[in-house]
Formats: C-alpha cells, structure tokens, sequence
C-alpha cells in the first residue's frame, strides 16, 4: 500500500513539472517572438519588414499559463520584461505618429531625437537584459541551471 501511495505521488509530482516545463517553455518562446519584433522596430538604415508582434490570445495564453504555474521569481521578471516591452511599443507609437506628421508636413510635438534615444539606448538593450534574467530564472526552476554569487548562471553538472 505504501509502495502504491508513494507512485501516486511520484506520478503527481511528475505530472506538475511537466505543466511547469510546458507553461516555461511556451512562455519562452514567447518571449523570443516578443524580442525579435523589438529588435527590428524602428531599425536605425531603412525601413525594414518588422515581423508581428503575437496577437493578443497567444499573450492571454502565455500570462495565465505562468499565473498558474510559474514561481512568484519567474511572475517578477515577466512583469519587469513586460513593463520595458511596453515601452518599446509606446517608442515605436511615438516615432511613426512623429514620420506621419512630418510627411504630411505638420508638426507632431514629440521630440523625434529623445524619444529615438530612449529606445536605441535605454528600451531595447534593457529588454535584452530583462529578457535573460527572466530566461535565467526559468533555467533555475527547471533546475537546468544554477546562479552563483556573482548572479551569473551556470550549468548544472549531471554527473
């Protein structure tokens, strides 16, 4: 009996990581979407095709997949990931609505330079950092990964 109890438990067990693992992976591969789009908004030479940012039901999906499952660290850096992402979509808002205005040769009020810079050098390098602290700590969770005291990550040795 005891034997049977401890399978269950075991397969429970087994059965929650793998939610976990599932609801990590797809909020990853989300995240890479995410990252791509913001990598190719507002290129500095050109106009360039900018890949869609996912629709809003992928984004339902991913949010209450890691509600459900995710560690309050993982929720954390979503919401720090998600608050730079934001920006980045308000920056690209901001300098089509100021390209718009001048074609059209009105003037739009927003500063084309600040705004320009804030993305370039603030928002898109801090979604690449938020971005890996979040990646970082899904490794942890998952137990693939380690932190040391310097913050930086390192591979678990399975030997």
């Amino acid at each position: 009996m005891e034997g049977r109890d401890h399978e269950e438990q075991m397969a429970i067990t087994q059965r929650r990581q793998q939610r976990l693992q599932d609801a990590y992976v797809e909020a990853l591969a989300f995240a890479a979407k995410v990252s791509y789009w913001a990598s190719m908004v507002q290129p500095m030479v050109g106009p360039a095709p900018v890949p869609p940012i996912p629709d809003l039901g992928e984004q339902a999906r991913v949010e209450a997949l890691l509600r459900a499952f995710g560690s309050d660290e993982v929720l954390t850096l979503w919401e720090r990931w998600l608050e730079v992402v934001r920006e980045i979509a308000k920056d690209d808002f901001l300098l089509r609505l100021y390209r718009d205005a001048r074609d059209q040769r009105e003037d739009s009020g927003i500063d084309h330079a600040e705004v320009w810079g804030r993305l370039s050098n603030e928002h898109k390098p801090a979604e690449i950092t938020r971005r890996k602290q979040l990646m970082d700590q899904v490794a942890a969770d998952l137990g693939s990964r380690t932190r040391d005291r310097s913050g930086e990550t390192a591979a678990i040795d399975e030997a």
